[in-house]
């Protein structure tokens, strides 16, 4: 089978990252073109194939993830888009293979490959139809005789008699693995028991059934309430909602099961004031909203216009009109800000790697004659760059002085983004401590860290993404006095008391506080010694003191 490596084909145009387009050419290739400089507004693509072929390319070239790539598309049809690119990505080796060996490349080279392996996937392993015209229909359909004849072979010399069994080995692996399908009741709009109730008594409902010890055995229409969150239900994998009238009112909410544990973590309480500091697309926001009720107010920023625009709609479709959505960069905010001075608590999610994402196709565009040292050190440049801005994160969330918790998650298995962070926010920031989280959940952190099993790991053995949560506290300054001193219970010296206000600008005024109600501790003999000296001064100071008492008024 041939290597799943790119054919390349030369860049048009050193544009920015812009939303690509597909357009016939009357010389060269069929193939991506750039969008000019200073258009604001996308081109819609009108065919399927073209919108996936730009994906692609642009996903080859590392410009964003499949996911978002594909969803920032103007194409009218983001699900059929979606699932096309993930579909044509799982058989690439194999469809690039076919038209190799058919002689579809050299007999249409003005044809970029990119469309080629979209149109050729759909036609032979996808609908089994083309769902264009003009140059790249007349092509497929003259060539269809002879990539069927090169599928058949292929399989022969495979000894399959499933074209699925002709996908590598680590996409079987994925493609294994079943996540049920959560959705989460948003107590904006209807109460869990009433939306369990309307589930049912729709047309072609479900019927709700007790747990299962494995949760991967729900089948059918049937679903049950989740064993650790009780606003979460499970229903079986592939169970589509997208034309339910409870998810489409935004009641119901597509969110898998560890994404919810960041709101459940951080708990806040009803008409507390909250702050999301990387919020959209805003599921994680809206179920802030929804535990702090409309009493409450949450304070959610992103810095993408785009992503913002999504978390703005989705703020409305969901009922939650105690968020307040920023199109800013929470780094940038200002602790002292007056508008900020009642949050007391802060969810992060901050961007990160994304390598607990069951079944991520990112991977797929990469050539297999990469350099794998460049490669590799891409890899760990990326991560350090992530772990960097998510210390930051993190750490400017303890500045705001009325904040007591942060949770901090990642959709990451990488101990460099999970507990790496979490350790060296620590060492930065002694006012916090990790606290134990949802302590029911048997998946913990790494137990080479001290505070590993106060985090909260998940992965596809939890019937999850893959997954990180922890939850930072503010230490008391009582608490913080008493875990410095020695082990005769004795308190520290004056100065010793004040490291931490050097540590933290945020903690100033409570170590000043802790200072202050520290007595120095000197040696038993010096301290004798001045007790005669003390009580032989005694009335000469105070005679002093009285004398100077007029020249002060």
């Amino acid at each position: 089978m041939a290597g799943n490596r790119w054919p390349k084909h030369k860049s048009r145009s050193n544009a920015p990252p812009q939303q690509q387009h597909v357009q016939p050419q009357s010389q060269g290739q069929v193939q991506p073109q750039p969008q000019g400089q200073g258009q604001e507004q996308q081109q819609t693509f009108t065919n399927v194939y073209f919108a996936a072929a730009s994906v692609i390319d642009r996903l080859r070239d590392k410009r964003g993830s499949l996911k978002s790539l594909a969803f920032a598309c103007a194409f009218h049809d983001k699900k059929r888009l979606f699932a096309l690119i993930c579909e044509a990505l799982k058989y690439r080796t194999v469809v690039e293979e076919l038209l190799q060996v058919s002689g579809f490349t050299k007999k249409n080279k003005e044809i970029a490959p990119s469309v080629a392996l979209v149109a050729v996937y759909d036609l032979l392993i996808g609908r089994g139809s083309i769902e264009c015209g003009g140059v790249i229909k007349r092509a497929v359909t003259e060539s269809k005789g002879d990539l069927n004849a090169a599928l058949v072979r292929m399989k022969i010399r495979a000894k399959v008699k499933d074209v699925r069994d002709l996908l590598p080995a680590a996409i079987r692996e994925q493609d294994a693995i079943v996540i049920p399908r959560y959705v989460r009741v948003n107590t904006l709009k209807m109460s869990v028991a009433a939306a369990v109730q309307a589930l049912q008594q729709q047309p072609g409902g479900f019927a709700l059934v007790d747990r299962p010890a494995d949760i991967s055995a729900l089948s059918g229409r049937s679903f049950c309430q989740d064993e650790h969150l009780k606003d979460l239900l499970v229903f079986p994998s592939g169970t589509d909602f997208h034309d339910h009238k409870l998810y489409t009112s935004g009641v119901l909410i597509l969110q898998d099961k560890a994404s919810c544990f960041p709101a459940h973590v951080l708990s806040p309480s009803i008409g507390e004031s909250v702050i999301d500091g990387c919020a959209a697309p805003g599921n994680k926001t809206s179920h802030v909203a929804a535990l702090v009720g409309l009493k409450g107010h949450v304070h959610a920023f992103d810095l993408d216009p785009r992503r913002f625009k999504t978390m703005q709609n989705a703020m409305r479709k969901f009922g939650a009109s105690n968020v307040e959505c920023m199109n800013g960069n929470f780094l940038e905010i200002k602790p002292t800000d007056p508008k900020y001075a009642k949050v007391s608590a802060i969810l992060l999610d901050p961007s990160c790697s994304g390598s607990g994402i069951v079944n991520r196709l990112d991977y797929l565009a990469a050539d297999d004659d990469e350099n794998e040292s460049e490669a590799t050190e891409t890899q760990e440049q990326r991560l350090t760059a992530l772990s960097d801005f998510q210390f930051q994160t993190v750490s400017h969330a303890m500045t705001f002085s009325n904040v007591s918790k942060v949770s901090y998650s990642t959709c990451s298995i990488h101990e460099q983004e999970n507990e790496g962070v979490v350790a060296r926010v620590l060492a930065a920031n002694p006012a916090f401590e990790v606290v134990h989280a949802l302590p029911q959940w048997p998946h913990r952190g790494l137990d080479t860290h001290p505070f590993g099993s106060k985090c909260v790991r998940a992965g596809p053995e939890d019937h999850t993404n893959g997954f990180f949560v922890s939850l930072f506290q503010r230490r008391t300054a009582k608490r913080r006095i008493e875990e410095t001193s020695d082990d005769h219970g004795a308190l520290p010296p004056r100065k010793e008391a004040r490291v931490d206000q050097d540590s933290s600008d945020d903690d100033e005024e409570e170590d000043d506080n802790a200072a202050e109600s520290v007595t120095p501790i000197t040696s038993t003999a010096s301290s004798l010694s001045k007790k005669k000296k003390n009580k032989k001064n005694k009335k000469k100071k105070k005679k002093a003191v009285t004398t100077a008492a007029p020249s002060l008024n």
